[in-house]
């Protein structure tokens, strides 16, 4: 089974997992501010010496390219791409929402609306349900909130705003506070499972940003 480096900076908690399959032999979530470009290259060299590894052993590395904070996470996102390419090892593009969504369906099977601030009073967001995830959409937060509060009876919110989405919603209908970021399990399982099914990248990567193609803005 592949050993796979993952890449956590996008979320709240920055993360370095090594690991295969769903088997984490090494994680660390740094405390405090976290110097991705000091940080990454110690945290590699440790999780290789630590699980008796070396570079030439890693056989993917994964990166979570967000939504998150640009900074951060463009400085993860650059870091992978420079360590694929020096290794010549698959490049897998993990997504935040996707990774909290997926966990916090696992864990209550309802419809969880993923979700980061971004300026300004507007967001980021996204649902994960049954087909996974679905578009991600930026717009006003509170127009977003006021749509999913009267799609669902039940919901969990996942993602950096959710104890505000929670309190937004208030007894429009029953929301669960989710994750804010995805456990090294997560992160590990799910770029085991795209490295599996052949989803890796053809070139290399950039953040994911409300100037991405992907994301839909919505009208004002």
């Amino acid at each position: 089974m592949a050993l796979i480096l993952c890449i956590e900076t996008a979320a709240p908690q920055t993360s370095l997992v090594l690991g295969r399959g769903d088997a984490v032999m090494f994680s660390d979530q740094p405390s405090g501010r976290v110097e991705s470009p000091v940080y990454l290259p110690k945290a590699v060299e440790a999780s290789l010496e630590q699980s008796g590894h070396g570079t030439a052993d890693i056989d993917a590395v994964a990166v979570d390219v967000g939504p998150g904070g640009l900074m951060a996470t463009r400085s993860g996102v650059t870091y992978a791409n420079v360590l694929a390419y020096a290794l010549g090892k698959p490049l897998i593009a993990l997504n935040s929402f996707d990774l909290v969504g997926r966990e916090a369906w696992q864990a209550h099977g309802l419809p969880v609306f993923c979700v980061r601030h971004t300026t300004e009073g507007d967001a980021l967001a996204a649902v994960f349900d049954q087909d996974g995830l679905g578009p991600v959409t930026f717009g006003a937060l509170e127009r977003q909130v006021d749509d999913i509060a009267g799609r669902f009876e039940k919901l969990t919110v996942a993602g950096p705003a959710t104890e505000q989405v929670v309190a937004m919603i208030g007894t429009r209908c029953a929301a669960i506070a989710g994750p804010v970021s995805a456990t090294p399990e997560m992160i590990l399982t799910r770029a085991s499972a795209l490295l599996e099914a052949g989803a890796v990248a053809a070139e290399p990567l950039d953040p994911l940003t409300t100037q991405s193609p992907s994301v839909t803005v919505l009208p004002t």
